[in-house]
């Protein structure tokens, strides 16, 4: 969850897994398997056309998945991961261009934004970047607590410098981390609907903490009880 990472657990090697796992490797030596599959030094050429060809009723190679990007272009990919991590392999044979990433935190769902945004930013096209935060640090104690909603209590927590909640009646998303852009204005992120949204508090006349999440078109109204 947004409230704190953990350490990830061993997984039973069981069917279903074996031959897919049991593999360590860094991004820089995938990327230089990679290159020597592409000049040939691993595997015949007809081995690897059938590796990276679309079968005809599906979009999938022999292990890789094969498609069109959104500018045309063909990609050739495959992601791996479990419930602590994610990583994703991306070939753009037309543009000649490798992406490798992986991630160690899934408190958020990065693997759709990582695997559009990169490849845009390397090749000079248009991309979304999740919204600026403040540099400084921002002490968020004070801002977590209850709020009552129209649909129910809102419970935000204070993290290492953000605000997160847990699942709620207000339906005000529990994973996703609220990070400061002012001292009283926080931005998060959806990676996997590539989506921002804002939380925004104000003291009302009578002293009372008030916050209106939004999203989208969608706004929900916070009280915080007491000061």
């Amino acid at each position: 969850t947004p409230g704190s990472p953990r350490p990830a657990g061993p997984e039973p090697y069981q069917w279903g897994r074996v031959g897919a796992d049991g593999m360590v490797s860094t991004v820089g030596d995938l990327f230089r398997w990679l290159g020597a599959i592409q000049a040939g030094r691993i595997m015949a050429e007809p081995a690897r056309h059938k590796m990276f060809t679309a079968q005809p009723r599906g979009r999938e190679g022999f292990g890789w998945h094969v498609a069109r990007t959104a500018w045309g272009s063909t990609v050739i990919e495959k992601g791996g991961g479990s419930a602590e991590f994610a990583s994703e392999i991306l070939y753009f044979p037309d543009d000649r261009l490798v992406v490798i990433w992986i991630c160690n935190d899934l408190r958020q769902r990065w693997r759709r934004a990582l695997n559009t945004t990169i490849p845009a930013a390397a090749l000079g096209r248009e991309f979304l970047m999740p919204p600026p935060v403040a540099r400084a640090r921002t002490d968020v104690a004070p801002l977590a607590g209850a709020y009552d909603a129209e649909a129910g209590a809102v419970y935000l927590r204070a993290g290492d410098g953000y605000l997160y909640t847990r699942r709620n009646p207000a339906a005000v998303p529990d994973d996703v981390p609220f990070l400061p852009v002012t001292r009283m204005s926080f931005s998060a992120f959806d990676p996997s609907a590539m989506e921002t949204m804002t939380l925004r508090f104000q003291r009302t006349p009578g002293g009372t903490l008030r916050a209106e999440f939004r999203r989208g078109r969608r706004a929900v109204i916070l009280q915080k009880r007491g000061p």
